[in-house]
């Protein structure tokens, strides 16, 4: 298990200054809410994260994992629990779709499935590193993805204990956008360790 308190030096190096401060400040507004509005703790951290990253949209998903699956189970026993959108507008619509519930009831997704094989580590997947630059010409793409002109997305996952885990995802919609980098996934692996389990999961 990933020790949650310690920020490495070589994220501290990479990760600027400004925007260190501004993850914290981040965390000591949630602090102020409680967890008895969690909801507008994810959408406060969604949203202050997405404009730090230039994510166009985020949503945040929270699973869990049942027992005596079969072990066919594509996902191994992984069920999405709760999903919560950070509220859309104009010209920043999200994909938004539920990666486990579609390996369940409609198709095989390998990135999405190489995710939830790592379950009980805290991690962060960036999508055009986990599927072919073929796969952004699919029919699957352009089934799902292609109306809302789906760039790249970044899946940040922290365990909130064995069978709980929490995802936040953000979007980076626009043909013209660039895809995520390291410079985002950095970011990520300093922002969400730092006080993220504190935080009661919603159940609706």
């Amino acid at each position: 298990m990933p020790s949650y308190g310690f920020i490495g030096i070589n994220r501290l190096r990479a990760v600027e200054e400004s925007v260190r401060e501004r993850i914290h400040q981040m965390w000591d507004r949630t602090a102020d809410l409680g967890a008895s509005r969690i909801h507008e703790v994810i959408e406060l951290v969604l949203s202050e994260l997405s404009d730090m990253m230039g994510a166009q949209c985020a949503w945040w998903m929270g699973t869990l994992r049942l027992s005596d699956i079969p072990s066919t189970d594509p996902t191994a026993g992984w069920r999405s629990r709760v999903i919560h959108n950070l509220p859309q507008r104009p010209g920043r619509e999200c994909a938004n779709k539920d990666p486990v519930r579609l390996i369940k009831e409609y198709f095989v997704d390998e990135g999405i499935i190489a995710i939830l094989r790592n379950a009980g580590s805290f991690r962060v997947h960036i999508l055009h590193d986990m599927v072919p630059p073929e796969w952004f010409q699919s029919d699957h793409y352009k089934t799902l993805y292609k109306d809302v002109e789906l760039r790249d997305a970044i899946y940040v996952i922290v365990p909130m204990g064995e069978n709980v885990e929490s995802w936040m995802v953000f979007e980076r919609n626009g043909f013209d956008k660039p895809f995520y980098s390291d410079e985002e996934r950095e970011l990520l692996d300093y922002a969400m360790p730092v006080s993220y389990t504190h935080l009661t999961l919603p159940t609706k």
